[in-house]
């Protein structure tokens, strides 16, 4: 498979009662290797495209490196790290 062309960083929020897809952040301003010192990739996965909860420790040290900052509300949502790639074909 051919490296990715691009890639994207999300943080996805997600409704606690319906498990519905509510919103998406992108946090391309912070880079892969902050992105790794507060989140620990799984052995498999160095490069973060598996999904990763985010708590609100978490949540803190990621708008610490934002510029316009994620307002996170934890009693009504649940938050994931994402990370996408664009692949030609």
């Amino acid at each position: 498979m051919k490296p990715p062309i691009n890639i994207y960083n999300y943080v996805e929020e997600y409704h606690r009662h319906n498990d519905k897809l509510n919103r998406e952040f992108e946090i391309n301003e912070i880079n892969l290797g902050v992105i790794k010192s507060f989140i620990t990739p799984n052995l498999n996965d160095p490069e973060l495209y598996s999904t990763y909860t985010i708590d609100e420790v978490t949540a803190d040290k990621i708008n610490k490196h934002l510029s316009k900052k994620i307002s996170f509300d934890f009693n009504t949502y649940e938050y994931f790290f994402q990370r996408y790639g664009d692949y030609d074909e």
